[in-house]
């Protein structure tokens, strides 16, 4: 598995296998400035808490994930973080929490771009 950890610097990717965490909807490219991604295995992590408050989500899609949708699953990753036995995991939740809830303070929604 992939270090299970919040990816900031596009500098850092090798390869296409990750999830984009976009702030607003998405604009036509991937890669973002100013996004945050995830290896595919570490997404896996935190793709069920997403699929049960998204409705639309893909995993091969763009989703604009809107931002009353993310106050609920904020709280439910954390509720799955402090259920996990993993610290690598309940850091990472907390750090993509954070993450969302400053972007939601300047943005209607956090894209979901997957594979």
């Amino acid at each position: 598995m992939s270090p299970i950890r919040l990816i900031r610097d596009t500098a850092e990717l090798s390869g296409t296998c990750y999830f984009e965490f976009l702030p607003g909807p998405y604009r036509g490219r991937c890669w973002n400035a100013g996004s945050v991604f995830l290896a595919e295995d570490v997404f896996g992590l935190i793709e069920p808490v997403i699929a049960r408050h998204v409705p639309e989500f893909d995993h091969y899609s763009f989703v604009a994930v809107g931002r009353a949708t993310w106050e609920r699953v904020i709280p439910d990753l954390g509720r799955e973080a402090a259920a996990s036995a993993d610290r690598a995991f309940g850091a990472l939740a907390g750090e993509l929490a954070a993450w969302l809830r400053e972007q939601l303070d300047d943005h209607e929604c956090v894209s979901v771009l997957g594979m």
